[in-house]
Formats: structure tokens, C-alpha cells, sequence
């Protein structure tokens, strides 16, 4: 017999990695890799491409580019989200992933939050690779950074949270107020005016690194962040599913039936837990059905509390 929502809640999530590994989900991991990746490639220099003549290391292993996928290197589509070129890009990534990646994981759960950034890696490169060569004649460009799925983490965040406020500090000095939805549009629509400058060859050098920004990278990891978060929030699911606290689904019956389904399905609770656990269960039932019917942004501050703090009990964390 299937587990209701509040026999999942009770029992918690399975953890099925081995004791040796650290007990992280899935947003510490993805964190923790693009970290240790950097490191071994700047601090110990391994994976390196070589000049053969002058023995000089040229760039960081692991792009993703047409010429690369022509010869068979398919992982670089998966690579490339881990490389950066230089402290300051992979630091910039890392503030953008903490930031949106985190809140993406709070809010969808872990399995979403690892669809939609590797979703948002794959359509970046993608349709920088696209523009790259069809319009701009270049196959060998390799394309690196996690831009793409901070990107797609950012216009998911805004879609799930349009109303949420926050401090910007414009130019690292004069603090401003934005929305998360005004924020999210600024980054798409921005990101998409430079790259069409940067197609006609009107792009000034100077702005925003010129043409060594990925920005078709950055409007296809948004688009895919906005179209995930987009169907989940607002379509029932059809693409990702919200990481509700648990599934739509209610049990009725007779209290015997209840205590036979939990005698099925897992170990006894105490009265006291129980309780606590109907009335969460009761809360968050109400939530989604407002949910359903008026979508995220109807939602008060209070019950994004509850929403979040039955999410950290299902996933084991706090």
C-alpha cells in the first residue's frame, strides 16, 4: 500500500550513499564541485591544455565547443559547467550559485534543483554553439563557467518568489531595491540586447568583457530556468514539479484503516508526533490548494515559512 503524505513526512527520505561520503544534498554537491574543480586546475594545474611548441599552459580543460562535440567529446557538455578561466569568474558563478542555486534547492527540492541546473547548462551551450556558428562563423570557441545555471537558477528564483525584495549594491557602493521579477528580466533582457550587439559586431570591447561573454549562454540557461520554474509554479507540473513537502494526495478512510496503513507502512508514532504531524500535514494542504488556485506569489510570508520548514523535515535537513 502507498504512503500518504503523512506517513513520507514521518519516515523521512532514504539515504542510500555510502557512509564514507559526506551526507550533502544536492545543492552542496554541485557547490562543493565547481570549488574543488577550480582548485585542481588553478592551484595544482591539473587538466591543462598545453602548447607543444612553447610547453606553456594555454586554458582549463573540459570546454565545450562544436569542434570538441565533432570529435566525439560529448561530456564537454556536462565539463564545461565546472571550468572557469580565471579567480574572478569562477568567484562571480559561486555568489550567483549560492545565492539562486541555494534558494532554487529550498524551493523545488533536489532533484529539480539538479534538472534545472544541468537543463539550464545543456540549452546555454547549446545556443551560444548555435549562434556561435550559424551566424558568426565559429566552431572552435570553447565555451566555459557555470554562468548558464546560475542564470537559469536566477529566473527560476523569480518566478517562484516575483515579489520578494532585495538589496542590490549598484557599482559595489550605492544600495537599491529590486524585485526578484525585475531583477530576473533585467538579466534576460540585457543579456539578450548585448548578445544581439555582439552578432551585428557593434559591441564596444570594453562593455562587460565585449565578446568574451557567453551572452547567448546566459539567455538560453535563463529561458530554460524560466520555462522549469514556469510549469511548475503555474502548470501543474507538466515540466518540473514544486518540491511540495509532500503529494497531492489524501487518505480517507476509518481510523482503523489509518492504523492499519500504518502498521504497513512504517514503524509506530507517538501520539504527540502524530498530532504535529496532522496538523503540519493540515497546514500544508491548505497551502496548495491556495497554491492551486492563485499560484506562488498569493502566498504570505507566514505560510512560505510553513511551506519551507515541511520541506527541510521531508529532505532530513534542520
Amino acid at each position: 500500500m502507498p504512503l500518504d503524505h503523512r506517513d513520507y513526512m514521518r519516515a523521512g527520505p532514504s539515504r542510500s550513499s555510502p557512509g564514507w561520503l559526506p551526507d550533502w544534498n544536492a545543492f552542496q554537491w554541485v557547490f562543493a564541485a565547481n570549488v574543488a574543480v577550480f582548485l585542481l586546475q588553478w592551484l595544482f594545474q591539473v587538466g591543462w591544455l598545453v602548447d607543444p611548441l612553447s610547453g606553456r599552459s594555454i586554458m582549463p580543460m573540459g570546454g565545450v565547443s562544436l569542434e570538441e562535440l565533432t570529435r566525439g567529446h560529448v561530456w564537454t557538455l556536462g565539463t564545461y559547467m565546472f571550468v572557469h578561466g580565471s579567480p574572478g569568474h569562477v568567484l562571480v558563478n559561486l555568489l550567483f550559485l549560492w545565492f539562486a542555486g541555494r534558494r532554487v534547492h529550498e524551493l523545488f527540492g533536489g532533484r529539480n534543483f539538479l534538472l534545472i541546473h544541468f537543463l539550464s547548462g545543456l540549452a546555454g551551450a547549446i545556443l551560444q554553439m548555435a549562434v556561435g556558428s550559424l551566424v558568426q562563423g565559429d566552431t572552435s570557441s570553447p565555451l566555459i563557467g557555470a554562468s548558464a545555471c546560475c542564470m537559469g537558477h536566477m529566473l527560476a528564483c523569480a518566478m517562484a518568489s516575483p515579489r520578494e525584495q532585495i538589496t542590490l549594491l549598484l557599482f559595489f557602493i550605492v544600495p537599491i531595491r529590486v524585485t526578484m521579477l525585475g531583477l530576473g528580466r533585467f538579466l534576460l533582457l540585457s543579456n539578450l540586447g548585448l548578445g544581439i550587439l555582439d552578432v551585428l559586431g557593434v559591441l564596444p570591447g570594453w562593455l562587460a568583457g565585449g565578446s568574451a561573454i557567453a551572452y547567448w549562454a546566459h539567455v538560453g540557461g535563463a529561458l530554460a530556468g524560466w520555462f522549469g520554474a514556469h510549469s511548475a509554479g503555474r502548470s501543474g507540473g507538466a515540466f518540473l514539479s514544486l518540491s511540495r513537502p509532500l503529494p497531492r494526495r489524501r487518505t480517507v478512510g476509518t481510523e482503523s484503516h489509518r492504523q492499519q496503513h500504518r502498521s504497513v507502512s512504517g514503524p509506530a508514532v507517538m501520539p504527540e508526533e502524530e498530532s504535529a504531524s496532522d496538523r503540519l500535514s493540515e497546514e500544508i494542504d491548505v497551502i496548495l490548494d491556495k497554491i492551486s488556485a492563485h499560484g506562488m506569489d498569493s502566498l504570505s510570508e507566514q505560510e512560505r515559512r510553513v511551506l519551507e520548514r515541511a520541506s527541510r523535515r521531508m529532505s532530513g535537513v534542520g
